[in-house]
């Protein structure tokens, strides 16, 4: 319901970027990939909004305090990266860039 435009970021389709994935080279990655399903969570893409808020499900750097479950509201979204504002009692409206994982 946020006004502006929705920029959609899709899921990784492959495990490795090598051809020889060990143990997983006779699996199908992509299919195994989408296979995955979780409650309340969208399949295969994220669709944010300026303004929207997004919740952090995975630590990515702890000394500045970008860990799991940390919120932040979106102010500015790019083809692989998102800039966001930390919504943290010590860290309030602190700018931080968060990167497309691998």
């Amino acid at each position: 319901m946020l006004p502006g435009d929705v920029k959609s970021y899709m899921s990784c389709d492959i495990l490795s970027n090598s051809n020889d994935c060990g143990p997983f080279s006779d699996m199908e990655p992509p299919k195994l990939l989408h296979s995955l399903k979780i409650y309340k969570l969208p399949n295969h893409c994220l669709d944010p909004k300026v303004g929207g808020l997004v919740i952090l499900l995975r630590n990515l750097n702890q000394s500045i305090g970008l860990c799991n479950d940390t919120r932040l509201i979106v102010s500015e979204m790019r083809d692989r990266l998102i800039e966001a504002k930390v919504i943290y009692v010590s860290k309030v409206e602190e700018t931080v860039l968060i990167p497309r994982m691998d």
